[in-house]
């Protein structure tokens, strides 16, 4: 690719290679990561194009990524975090699983913390459930949102488990409770998900948490009047105009 790493045309090459996947084509890319002219831009772009890419990453690129892993760019180290775990998720491996684990030991601070967080996010792997209930423990708030927002992929029965003890812990903050909804809520539906979603809608605070709830449960067409006869009753229980105009859009259609 001759262009300038801002030219459209460059960032064209980067999306056909990345949708392409081929052995060739991520050999292609590798070649352009190793000019040496290739400008920032363009070496963060080479890096995102394997993060799109769903092709199984090669054993080259993945040498690659992981030696970009260790730039002293934070965002370089970001964009190849999130290469790996997207890597990760299209072909389990448990030499990269064991290497991340590696890196989350290794972290010296929340921006070591975030970087590998960043990887558990896009690998989509439950077997990091372990990476992320230490973040919890050891993080800023920050690091600790990443680190329920990082489960967002991780779709299955015991994740789901561990998001709803942490959504109904009150004694959280917020803005945690938050994002183990947000990631729940990103998963396949569970019968058992009901009786949390109805009582956030009667007895949360928040009306981002209620609202999330109710939206969840309303995609469930099983569920869908059942909880617009709740959300009836519930429009009156609060002096919120964000939570009563929410409600009022949500039965607009009944």
């Amino acid at each position: 690719a001759n262009y300038p790493s801002e030219d459209h045309r460059f960032q064209m090459v980067m999306g056909a290679l990345s949708y392409a996947g081929t052995p060739d084509a991520q050999s292609a890319l590798l070649d352009m990561y190793a000019d040496g002219n290739l400008d920032q831009i363009g070496r963060e772009s080479v890096i995102d194009a394997f993060t799109l890419m769903d092709a199984p990453a090669s054993p080259e690129a993945i040498d690659m990524l992981q030696d970009a892993f260790q730039s002293d760019d934070p965002e370089l180290r970001s964009r190849a975090g999130l290469a790996l775990g997207s890597a990760q998720r299209n072909n389990p491996n448990q030499d990269l699983r064991s290497w991340i684990r590696r890196e989350w030991a290794a972290a010296k601070n929340d921006v070591d913390r975030q970087t590998v967080l960043e990887y558990v996010g896009n690998s989509g792997d439950p077997e990091l459930l372990s990476i992320v209930d230490e973040a919890l423990r050891v993080g800023d708030l920050s690091v600790r949102r990443l680190a329920l927002n990082s489960t967002r992929f991780m779709d299955v029965p015991k994740v789901n488990t561990y998001l709803l003890e942490h959504f109904r812990n009150r004694e959280l903050h917020q803005s945690l409770r938050y994002e183990a909804l947000n990631s729940l809520t990103l998963h396949r539906w569970e019968e058992r998900f009901l009786p949390t979603m109805e009582s956030c809608v009667r007895d949360e605070r928040m009306d981002a948490l209620r609202m999330g709830c109710a939206r969840f449960t309303l995609e469930q067409l099983r569920h869908e009047q059942r909880m617009k006869a709740l959300l009836r009753a519930e429009r009156a229980n609060s002096e919120s105009a964000a939570w009563q105009d929410f409600v009022d859009r949500e039965l607009s259609d009944s």
